[in-house]
């Protein structure tokens, strides 16, 4: 009969999910979280790494409809599972509680089986359809695995108090306990509950746990006041509360060690358990190898152990700080009671204090979970509001509510618990003593505050479906009694259990207009319009004019979008890392693709574990060799650092560190060019390629002849072009293409040389050129935007070093973003454009750097692309003596803003494009390299512009002193695409 009733409950919840699940991406947190399960990354902290890869699951094996979804769904089954095991919890708890008690001797076992199950569906559907907890089933977000988990939880410690002697279901216990932690750190204050649980049920075993305790806190206190820990400091609430849990765990103690007569003849019991809880909790170091791999949503950038510090302790929140003031803790408390009566209502809520009337007739098994279970419930719903500390508005009560979805587990049974007590004493005691009586007084208050409710609920709201619940829940509660009244010797159950029964419906009814999320799409419109408002799709039209042209223009190809709110973050974030690599027979929008926009998320940029993420993102730079490895960074003593030495212990663990950046490198290459990776079926004529390798008639066939050697075998020609691609780039030697025609992107790819890897993705390229019809064209995959990436500096002891720009995915042929801030690339200058995060003060790469050349003095890589354009607009220039005059990076100084052009570091200016590169050589006042990125000197409607808001010509010729005849075409002013 439990696992019955855990199947039907579960059935029941997870149909009512489904049917109003998000169709697709929410707001909040959804966009990020969708994308990090995505690429079983590492979402916002504290991480949620367990979530991460149960939702991860659930992108793989459901191979249909959008990413959101497919996470939206796993959010269902957890939490349709937690009502599943809360119902076997009731069913299998109820029926040990009715055997317990002398007054159900006799119960007929077919009527207790039949008010378990009534009581067991009740209990698990008001948690199923509990606001809280429905509220997150429906949509992406992390709770509901947390709350999974907690019952899981309570499931092992049911069965270890009945067989105390089978120590795994203890262990079992802090394993899942180790696991909260990892999916909700405020969980973590149920260690207390747990104790206090054990303690009932094993007064020895608790002895021992709150002498851990005591130990715990001894040493805390020990290091709080020898400065080691930094987390009392200014922050006395907290350490009253540190120092209360210590003393009561000494007190515990000492009392259980007076009864039991011994003290620490189980600690090895405790030890064991606080094993499996850091096994539990050793979760968190997948982190950083997710992080290792570079995935696009890669918060705190935990691969480093400054990272993962900064993510694990929530750095980037407020910190803990409970209030002291009674007025203020009784009005937060009065607030968690009046949102536990929304969702269960007082009827309800009255009915769960019902067992704690019994407790001293039960047995001790019985009593000493339930006294457990209290324990729990103290800790996560009234401590918990003391250290959270919310506010007492309408917005801090809607924020932090999802916080206390775990503590209504325990209400949900003790709901359920009430309602199998009260059954049974109208089957055994109701002709004896004064049941009737109370029973009918309790209908009685029970019809009272649904009348209540039911007369608010008009006054205050016209929707009919609340309304109706409002109704439903008074006519129960007004059938039960009616039905004590007419009954006065004996009473049929069957009847009150159909009441009982029907008592989720009111739920249901009630949270329904909160959660239901059934063919919502706002969330997703307000991501896609960010990027294509005048595109039509199929489930909705753009708004057009009069001639049919859409109203807003998409967003720019290539463009820079700077987030600042979480949905005006998330949303595109989701919408360029997950739906725009979602295939296009899964999108509402199959025409939707905007990988090729870089997001930066604007309130982050303080941040250095983010910048430390983009660059690494955005380059798939060389930002990691820059990164101190993991557990050397978690190891390695300040002194040792210091001497540049390695210590003992950092060094024993060097293995791991390897085993992580290996594999996360492999993650990475083969999440951003695994399929420009060759495999045997790409051949499309085997022959004709080995054929014209081997025949050696041009440079690149003898290259490719001297790679492959003895290679004959499609597979064996597919490894041996592998290790090729995974090489230096193949067009290192121009010479080997000389005869083959590359288009523009692949040229200026080339020029690049992409680190890896994104240069396996430029060379497959390369052979595709070279050997047109013979390969299966692949686009590769990506982890980002698929077009050029913006070079954005590396962190190296506070320098920085231009990094070159990579490819990754299917490359675009639009090579850079057209705009940036309001500067804009002419037609005829075609020069990539460096990125607007580009520092004015970058420092020239060091020598034996791959940006350093020969003997000479340092030569950035992008200036390379700027003096080859530079040199073909000097041979157009009238005068025939600029036509011989070349420029080399020396004269091309780093951005200052003192010597920006228009500023008075350039009095000397000339005035013909000659003059000026002249002057530039030999004053080097000229930042070419930024030249065309410089803003608007005035706003629009200013002296520029022109009455259309058009720049004058001569305003934007003002900023680099040249006359409207001139030819070098350095800049296009606010937007425009109009040469000067």
């Amino acid at each position: 009969m439990d696992w019955l009733t855990f199947i039907l409950v579960t059935l029941f919840v997870m149909a009512g999910y489904l049917y109003t699940v998000a169709p697709d991406l929410t707001l909040e947190d959804s966009g990020e979280l969708a994308v990090g399960s995505m690429y079983a990354g590492v979402p916002h902290p504290p991480g949620y790494p367990v979530w991460t890869l149960y939702s991860w699951l659930f992108t793989k094996i459901l191979p249909f409809s959008s990413i959101a979804w497919r996470v939206a769904v796993s959010s269902a089954v957890a939490a349709a599972l937690s009502a599943g095991l809360t119902a076997l919890l009731i069913s299998r708890g109820s029926s040990l509680i009715l055997e317990g008690i002398d007054l159900f001797k006799d119960l007929p076992r077919r009527t207790e089986n039949a008010i378990t199950f009534v009581a067991a569906w009740v209990g698990g559907s008001l948690l199923g359809f509990n606001g809280f907890i429905w509220s997150q089933g429906v949509i992406v977000e992390v709770y509901t695995l947390a709350v999974l988990n907690l019952v899981g939880m309570f499931c092992l410690l049911l069965m270890w108090m009945y067989r105390p002697d089978r120590r795994r279901y203890l262990h079992g216990v802090f394993f899942l306990f180790g696991l909260c932690l990892c999916n909700h750190q405020t969980l973590i204050v149920a260690a207390m509950g747990i104790e206090v649980a054990i303690a009932a049920a094993d007064k020895r075993l608790g002895r021992d746990f709150f002498l851990g305790n005591t130990i715990i806190w001894l040493l805390g206190l020990l290091a709080h006041l020898t400065g080691k820990i930094h987390t009392f400091e200014g922050n006395l609430p907290v350490f009253m509360i540190y120092n209360l849990v210590g003393l009561g765990s000494l007190a515990a103690m000492l009392w259980l060690a007076s009864e039991t007569g011994k003290l620490g003849d189980q600690l090895h019991v405790v030890l064991i358990a606080g094993l499996a809880f850091a096994v539990g909790a050793a979760f968190y170091l997948y982190m950083p190898l997710a992080s290792a791999s570079n995935p696009p949503m890669n918060w705190g950038y935990p691969r480093t152990w400054e990272g993962f510090v900064h993510a694990f302790t929530r750095g980037q929140y407020e910190k803990t700080n409970p209030s002291t003031d009674p007025v203020v803790i009784f009005r937060q408390l009065w607030m968690y009671a009046q949102g536990a009566q929304e969702e269960f209502n007082w009827a309800n809520l009255l009915v769960g204090l019902v067992p704690f009337a019994f407790l001293k007739r039960m047995r001790l098994r019985e009593r000493a979970w339930l006294i457990g279970l209290t324990a729990i419930y103290l800790c996560l719903a009234i401590l918990l509001l003391i250290l959270l500390n919310p506010g007492l508005d309408k917005s801090a009560k809607e924020l932090v509510k999802v916080f206390f979805t775990s503590s209504h587990t325990i209400i949900a049974l003790a709901v359920g618990y009430g309602l199998s007590i009260v059954a049974a004493l109208l089957v055994t005691q109701y002709h004896t003593g004064n049941t009737r009586f109370w029973m009918w007084v309790g209908g009685a208050v029970a019809c009272a505050f649904n009348l209540y409710e039911l007369v608010d609920i008009h006054l205050s709201t016209v929707f009919t479906i609340l309304r109706v619940a409002g109704a439903l829940s008074l006519a129960l509660s007004v059938a039960f009694t009616g039905w004590i009244l007419i009954h006065r010797q004996k009473i049929r159950i069957a009847p009150i259990l159909a009441i009982f029964a029907l008592i989720p419906f009111d739920s249901i009814l009630s949270h329904w207009g909160d959660n239901e999320q059934r063919g919502h799409l706002f969330g997703y419109w307000f991501g896609h319009d960010m990027f294509e408002p005048g595109r039509d799709a199929g489930h909705g039209k753009a708004p057009k004019d009069t001639n049919g042209v859409p109203l807003y223009p998409a967003m720019s190809p290539h463009a820079v979008l700077y987030g600042g709110t979480d949905p005006g973050r998330f949303c595109p974030t989701y919408m360029i890392f997950a739906e725009s690599f979602t295939p296009a027979k899964h999108r509402l929008d199959p025409g939707f693709d905007r990988r090729d926009v870089y997001i930066i998320t604007q309130n982050a940029l303080a941040d250095n574990t983010y910048l430390d993420y983009i660059r690494a993102h955005y380059h798939r730079s060389d930002q990691y060799q820059y990164d101190k490895p993991f557990f050397l960074g978690m190891l390695n003593d300040a002194k040792s650092e210091a001497r540049g030495k390695t210590n003992a212990l950092a060094s024993l663990f060097a293995p791991l560190d390897r085993l992580i950046q290996g594999m996360g490198a492999s993650i990475e290459e083969d999440r951003r060019a695994g399929e420009s990776l060759f495999q045997p079926d790409h051949f499309k004529d085997f022959t004709a390629f080995t054929a014209r390798v081997n025949a050696a008639a041009d440079p690149l066939s003898r290259h490719l002849k001297a790679e492959l050697g003895q290679a004959s075998t499609p597979q064996a020609v597919a490894e041996a072009l592998n290790r090729l691609l995974r090489g230096p780039s193949i067009a290192a030697d121009p010479a080997r293409f000389a005869t083959v025609t590359l288009t523009p992107h692949v040229r200026a790819f080339a020029a690049q040389n992409p680190p890896t890897p994104n240069r396996i993705r430029l060379n497959r390229l390369l052979l595709e050129a070279a050997y047109p019809g013979l390969f299966t064209a692949k686009a590769g995959r990506a982890g980002g935007p698929v077009a050029r990436r913006p070079h954005l500096g590396h962190r190296s002891g506070g320098r920085h070093a231009n990094q070159r720009p990579a490819h990754q995915g299917d490359l675009r042929q639009e090579p850079w973003p057209r705009v940036l801030h309001r500067g804009v690339l002419p037609p005829r200058l075609d020069v990539p454009a460096p990125h607007p995060l580009r520092h004015h003060h970058e420092d020239r790469a060091e020598p034996g750097s791959r940006d350093h050349r020969g003997d000479g003095p340092p030569r950035p890589r992008v200036l390379e692309p700027i003096l080859r354009a530079l040199h073909r607009q000097l041979d157009q220039v009238r005068d025939p003596r600029a036509r011989g005059l070349r420029l080399g990076p020396e004269d091309l100084p780093a951005a200052r803003p003192d010597r920006l052009p228009g500023r008075p570091g350039l009095r000397a200016r000339r005035q013909r494009p000659e003059g000026l590169l002249q002057a530039a050589q030999r004053h080097r006042q000229v930042d070419l390299c930024h030249a065309h990125q410089l803003p608007d000197p005035e706003p629009p409607g200013a002296v520029t512009h022109d009455q259309g808001g058009r720049v004058r010509p001569e305003a934007g010729l003002r900023l680099l002193s040249l006359q409207p005849g001139d030819r070098l075409q350095l800049l296009a002013t606010a937007g425009h695409h109009r040469p000067l």
